[in-house]
């Protein structure tokens, strides 16, 4: 069976999920150690919140690409995103296809920060969260497709710690609508 994972309980309502808690770092972990001990589920699908930079609150958002956007090593010559030394490239495109109609597609950029100010924003229309692209390193680490649809919660600007808190209850009852179309076809 396909593998659900969200970073907090309250993102996702009525299923049993692999809670990884918050960031890169408890993300990677959490999953790491399942995989080790549950080896080749047929994919790992990452279900949460997100903030939205170009798109709309509410929006469900198939990310098509995963990029580690506070990795800054510019000075070393390296480009953003890219881990000095390390062979897994600062992007990583979605390997699981999510069939579901309505979601728009955009790319999904990770950071070990809650974005809440429009200068450190990526452009485009795009997602922001904190576990996504450590997921997607794990899953390709173990040969996993992953893939991930993230519910906007807020537009990653200086309201958006209200209202993410404020959107949480209906991003928990939507993400559950999503988890059940992936698993029930």
């Amino acid at each position: 069976m396909v593998l659900i994972v969200c970073a907090l309980a309250g993102e996702l309502q009525g299923y049993d999920t692999l809670v990884t808690g918050v960031g890169k770092i408890n993300a990677a972990l959490t999953l790491t150690r399942f995989l080790a001990e549950n080896p080749n589920p047929p994919a790992v699908i990452n279900l949460g919140s997100a903030g939205g930079v170009g798109l709309p609150k509410g929006s469900l958002v198939r990310a098509t690409n995963f990029n580690q956007w506070d990795m800054r090593c510019e000075g070393l010559d390296f480009r953003r995103g890219q881990t000095p030394f390390d062979n897994v490239p600062a992007q990583i495109d979605s390997t699981y296809d999510i069939q579901i109609n309505g979601l728009v597609d955009a790319p999904c950029y990770t950071n070990d920060q809650f974005l809440d100010d429009p200068l450190l924003l990526p452009t485009g229309p795009s997602v922001v969260e904190m576990e996504a692209f450590a997921l997607a390193k794990v899953c390709n680490a173990f040969s996993v497709p992953f893939g991930a649809v993230k519910y906007v919660t807020d537009c990653a600007d200086e309201a958006a710690s209200r209202d993410w808190q404020e959107a949480l209850p209906g991003c928990a009852i939507t993400l559950g609508d999503v988890a059940d179309r992936i698993l029930n076809p």
